[in-house]
């Protein structure tokens, strides 16, 4: 949003003065993206931290391991998935109930064989973190 506000009003600027003015002002925008950018990388680093220690504490407090199942085993698990997307080299299937998610990844190794990763969160996206909501995840997804 800064920039959205600040690219505006040194664009009403720039069109209304001389070449010379509309430089300066150009070298006032560079120097005001050096100092915005290392703010915003610093915070997007530090919620990555975050999330891979909650994905580690996660892994720790699952009971039902998916990591190696192949994807039959996976639909007798947890049932129909809500959603099947591929990207690239990488297919996911999404299984929803009313409060989580599961989601499970299967990288292209022997065609999308085996789940190489999966991650339960909930509704609003929040990694769950204590192994009571990740076992009531599993019997809600399996019980819907």
């Amino acid at each position: 949003m800064r920039y959205v506000i600040i690219y505006s009003f040194f664009f009403i600027f720039i069109n209304s003065c001389t070449v010379e003015v509309a430089r300066e002002a150009a070298k006032a925008i560079k120097s005001i993206d050096a100092t915005i950018k290392p703010e915003e990388d610093i915070r997007k680093k530090s919620l990555y931290n975050e999330e891979s220690k909650d994905i580690e504490i996660q892994k720790k407090l699952i009971s039902k391991n998916l990591i190696g199942k192949n994807q039959s085993q996976i639909i007798s698990m947890l049932g129909k998935p809500n959603l099947i997307r591929q990207d690239g080299k990488t297919f996911l299937m999404r299984f929803n109930s009313q409060k989580c998610i599961a989601y499970t990844y299967f990288k292209n190794k022997d065609d999308f064989s085996h789940v190489s990763y999966f991650e339960l969160r909930d509704i609003n996206g929040k990694l769950l973190r204590s192994k009571t909501e990740i076992d009531n995840c599993f019997d809600k997804i399996i019980n819907s």
